[in-house]
């Protein structure tokens, strides 16, 4: 514990509590812009989106304990991250010895992408809790077969299910490892708890799966967003740097600590549940993309998150003696915890806090129009422009950090089905003497200076703003 103990503490510290107070980013406004609202309305919004309504209601209970700040809502994220690293601790422990328990746990927490990922106000970092709990419950169930591991699994993939549909790559792991001979436990399993383990989840998840459909047929979200090609399948490649470190450590300890390597004992059967839980989440949310909606993202691996970690933890293994673990895993969590240092001790504003100070501060009028552009990809959908109940949610981050001026929603992208409107929401705003362009899409800024000409002098105070000022006529100089 001397050892580990300050490491723990760094990471802890540096990547999960200190970015607490910092902006919210586009994602975790959207979760704001539904849980800062009354309960009938949130009822009434949540359908028409992909967002999860057993996570926006329990964050909306929350909220209304403790309130609608950064850190309020992105607490609940990392708690679900620590017990996620928790049951992995269990997990490893299991597996080998509490020194690997350990650090898998260390490694959870410190890896770049769990950092940026499960601090946000988001459902994630609970899906990668309930992933690994399920994952320690499947462990002691195949060598025990028991009805409470066999009912801890069925609900936590029945929450996986609740809270994001692509989270059925996790589910199509943990059928392929109990449907794979497996040499922990008895020839057959119990065909009742076998049964409850596939049907219990799907009957719990039933009432959600509407809306997920209902969702994912509105190709006019999704039409303009490109579908991921075959080098893209793979999430670890979103991980090569953090990997990179722990590699030069490795390499560093074998240097100059006269290190040797030697193979883990890990079981066939354990090893290969490993495989199945790193692998096939991506690769279904790869397959779905290619054959259905494109939505390939980081994000949606969030539930083989911890084993790569355990992947990680198994590569620190191979090092002999103990000691030179000891240094490796040392350096790695040093080195990770540099990588994500700032030249400020604390969070400085982010892109949308800072961004609405900028219009704040040049003091415009009321009723100066602010074309605005968060990123949302419903901006694509008309209903969403056009519709009030769902255009809330394209103002999301207007909610925590607004802005002076009248707000005129533009799509994410200018598309034949988005042109009209563009053309309809301009057409009004050529004899209006000051325009403020807030956008994150550079392409945006470029269109409209284009589109208003010479007549119009810009100035950007920040990256997202641009400050269009129609020039004096002649006519006004004379």
């Amino acid at each position: 514990m001397l050892f580990f103990l300050p490491l723990f503490c760094l990471a802890i510290v540096r990547g999960w509590l200190m970015p607490l107070p910092g902006s919210f980013t586009l994602d975790e406004t959207g979760t704001l812009s539904f849980v800062n609202a009354s309960f009938q309305d949130v009822l009434a919004r949540v359908p028409g989106t992909i967002q999860s309504p057993l996570y926006i209601l329990a964050l909306w209970l929350w909220a209304q304990l403790f309130g609608l700040s950064e850190v309020s809502l992105r607490l609940p994220s990392v708690l679900a991250a620590l017990g996620a690293a928790w049951y992995l601790y269990r997990l490893a422990r299991r597996w080998d010895s509490p020194f690997t328990g350990l650090s898998a746990a260390l490694l959870f927490l410190a890896l770049p992408a769990n950092i940026e990922l499960f601090t946000q106000a988001r459902q994630y970092s609970l899906a990668a809790l309930a992933a690994t709990f399920a994952a320690c419950h499947l462990d002691l169930w195949l060598v025990s077969p028991r009805w409470p591991h066999c009912l801890s699994i069925a609900f936590a993939l029945a929450l996986l299910a609740h809270l994001h549909p692509l989270n059925a790559g996790f589910g199509l792991a943990i059928v392929v490892a109990v449907a794979l001979p497996c040499p922990l436990r008895r020839l057959f399993l119990p065909a009742p708890q076998v049964a409850t383990l596939f049907l219990l989840p799907l009957l719990l998840a039933l009432p959600v799966f509407p809306q997920y459909l209902s969702n994912f047929r509105a190709s006019d979200v999704f039409i303009y967003t490109p579908r991921p090609a075959l080098a893209d399948w793979s999430f670890l490649w979103e991980n090569i740097s953090p990997s990179g470190n722990l590699l030069l450590a490795l390499l560093l300890a074998a240097v100059f600590f006269r290190t040797r390597f030697s193979p883990p004992v890990l079981p066939l059967a354990r090893f290969r549940l490993l495989l199945l839980w790193l692998t096939l989440p991506p690769f279904f949310v790869f397959v779905f993309s290619r054959l259905s909606s494109p939505v390939f993202a980081l994000r949606y691996f969030a539930t083989a998150f911890p084993a790569f970690a355990l992947l990680l933890v198994f590569a620190l293994r191979l090092l002999q003696p103990h000691r030179a673990r000891r240094i490796a895993l040392a350096c790695f969590v040093l080195l990770s915890v540099a990588a994500a240092w700032s030249s400020a001790l604390w969070p400085q504003p982010g892109a949308f806090r800072a961004a609405s100070l900028a219009i704040e501060q040049s003091a415009p009028p009321p009723s100066t129009p602010v074309l605005f552009n968060a990123g949302f990809i419903e901006g694509n959908a008309l209903a969403f422009l056009q519709d009030p109940q769902y255009s809330h949610f394209l103002r999301a981050p207007l909610h925590p950090y607004p802005v002076p001026g009248r707000i005129l929603l533009l799509p994410k992208h200018l598309t034949p089905t988005t042109q009209p409107y563009v053309d309809q929401l301009l057409a009004p705003l050529q004899q209006e003497p000051r325009i403020f362009i807030y956008s994150s899409d550079p392409h945006w800024h470029q269109h409209l200076r284009l589109h208003f000409g010479k007549s119009w002098y810009a100035t950007s105070p920040h990256p997202y703003i641009t400050d269009l000022r129609r020039l004096p006529s002649s006519t006004d100089n004379k």
